[in-house]
């Protein structure tokens, strides 16, 4: 699995500002993705002030609108949202089964209701295989949740 991160500038001082993530594929939420930001079949939807959000994705990144004070990175690389209307210039990240994880962003994103991909999300430690383990039953657990919704 692969990584986007919106990431704010910290001298923002409004409470955030909306941007939104095209992708094909899937994405899941990490403990430092705010509670009222969300994904939807099409993409990753969100505000952004200081600080960040990231979340873990399978597939490509096709379109992003961010504001003026937010940067993205895929993969841990700064992506320019204008390049992300050439096809040959989206980041990609192929589906592969990992052999090691590193730990997730350990920010507490607060209380509400539950959806399937937040019961999906895992925090790692260490990277031994039970949390590669725990990451591919995550992982199936938003296919599955995902394949459900569409029936």
């Amino acid at each position: 699995m692969g990584t986007i991160r919106i990431e704010g500038d910290d001298d923002y001082d409004r409470k955030g500002a909306p941007y939104s993530i095209s992708i094909n594929g899937l994405a899941s939420r990490t403990l430092s993705t705010n509670p009222g930001d969300r994904i939807e079949e099409d993409g990753l939807y969100g505000s952004i002030g200081g600080g960040f959000d990231k979340y873990r994705f399978t597939g490509q990144v096709v379109g992003a609108t961010l504001p003026d004070h937010a940067t993205l990175f895929v993969d841990g690389e700064q992506v320019d949202p204008t390049d992300l209307a050439s096809p040959s210039a989206s980041p990609t990240t192929q589906q592969q089964p990992q052999e090691a994880t590193t730990p997730t962003d350990a920010t507490p994103s607060g209380t509400g209701s539950t959806s399937a991909q937040e019961l999906a999300q895992t925090t790692t430690i260490g990277g031994s295989a039970p949390d590669a383990i725990a990451w591919l039953v995550a992982f199936g657990a938003i296919v599955a949740a995902v394949y459900k919704s569409k029936q």
